[in-house]
C-alpha cells in the first residue's frame, strides 16, 4: 500500500505519469498481486484507532472547557472514567498534547480548580474552614456520622487501620479530592502505608506494589467510585478468593461508600487545605481518639 502511494502520480523523464491502475498491474505481474479498489479502499479508511482518537478528543475536550481549563491529563482521566468511558491515562495525556490543552499549575497565574475567593461555600464559615469547622456548625449531623466512622474505620475488622485508610484514601485519589487524599495518605504513612503507595494505585492499580490481596478489594473499591453499575459478581469472587470473609468485603464496600459520600461533602462545601493542615489532621485522627470529635 505504500509503495503504490508513494508512486501513484510521479512522472517519468519523459513525462509520463505513474497512476494507481498500472502500478497495480506491474506489482500483479511481479507476484505481489493487489486490485487498484483495494488501494483505494485502504487509503479512505480511517483505522479505528483514528476513530476513537476523535471520539475522546472531543470528549476530553468537552471536560476541560466545562472545568475553565484548569484539569489536567489526571483530573480529565478519571471524569472520562467516572462517565464510564474506560481509557488509559496515557491515551488522555497524548490527546490533550494533540489538542495543545494542559491543566493549571499551581505556580501559573492561571486559575486552579478551587480558589479561596470561591470558597468555603458556607457564608458562616472562616474563609480558611476546614471539614471539622463544617461538623461544629452543624452538630446534630455530625456527631452520628462520627460515631459511624469511628467504628467502621477503628472498630474490630478483619482489615487492618492502615487497610481501611489506604482504601479511604485510594478512593479519594480517584476522585480527585485533594483534601481527603492529603489527609487519608497521611494517616496511612503513620500506619506503616509507603508514602507514594496512592499515588501509585491511583495512576496504575495493576502495577502498583501493595500487598497482593489488596489488590482485589481496591479493584472492587474502584469499580464502586468510577462505574458502580458495573460492580459484579466476578469482582465480589476475587475478593473471597484472596482469602477475604463476609466482614471483610462488608468494610471494605462500606468504607469505599464512606469516603465516596465524604469526597463529594468536601468538593461540594468547597473546603480545601495545605499540606500542613493534611499532617496535623492526620496526626489527630491517628491518635487514641481517632475520629471522635474533639471536646470544646
Amino acid at each position: 500500500m505504500r509503495f503504490v502511494a508513494e508512486h501513484a502520480d510521479r512522472r517519468t523523464v519523459d513525462g509520463l505519469r505513474w497512476g494507481v491502475e498500472p502500478i497495480c498491474r506491474v506489482l500483479s505481474e511481479h507476484g505481489t498481486p493487489i486490485a487498484p479498489s483495494t488501494f483505494y479502499d485502504a487509503r479512505d479508511r480511517r483505522s479505528d484507532r483514528a476513530t476513537r482518537d476523535e471520539e475522546l478528543k472531543a470528549e476530553a475536550g468537552r471536560i476541560w472547557t466545562a472545568n475553565y481549563g484548569v484539569y489536567g491529563a489526571r483530573k480529565v482521566w478519571l471524569a472520562l472514567n467516572r462517565e464510564g468511558t474506560p481509557v488509559a491515562r496515557c491515551t488522555v495525556e497524548r490527546l490533550m498534547r494533540e489538542l495543545g490543552l494542559e491543566g493549571a499549575r499551581r505556580c501559573s497565574s492561571r486559575r486552579l480548580t478551587r480558589r479561596l475567593d470561591l470558597v468555603p461555600h458556607l457564608p458562616s464559615l472562616p474563609a480558611d474552614a476546614v471539614l471539622s469547622d463544617v461538623f461544629r456548625r452543624f452538630p446534630d449531623h455530625a456527631a452520628p456520622l462520627a460515631d459511624y466512622v469511628q467504628r467502621l474505620m477503628r472498630g474490630p475488622s478483619p482489615l487492618s487501620v492502615a487497610q481501611r485508610e489506604l482504601i479511604g484514601a485510594y478512593v479519594s485519589g480517584l476522585n480527585a479530592s485533594g483534601y481527603c487524599q492529603g489527609v487519608h495518605t497521611a494517616i496511612a504513612v503513620s500506619q506503616g502505608i509507603e508514602e507514594h503507595l496512592v499515588t501509585a494505585l491511583v495512576d496504575n492499580l495493576a502495577t502498583a506494589p501493595v500487598e497482593e490481596r489488596m489488590r482485589s478489594v481496591l479493584a472492587l473499591a474502584r469499580t464502586l467510585t468510577l462505574t458502580p453499575a458495573n460492580a459484579g459478581d466476578a469482582e465480589v469472587a476475587a475478593v473471597y478468593a484472596d482469602g477475604w470473609d463476609e466482614q471483610a468485603l462488608h468494610d471494605a464496600v462500606s468504607v469505599c461508600g464512606l469516603f465516596n459520600m465524604m469526597n463529594r461533602l468536601v468538593e461540594g462545601l468547597g473546603i480545601t487545605a495545605t499540606p500542613t493542615h493534611h499532617r496535623a489532621a492526620a496526626q489527630r485522627l491517628a491518635g487514641p481518639a481517632g475520629y471522635r470529635p474533639a471536646r470544646p
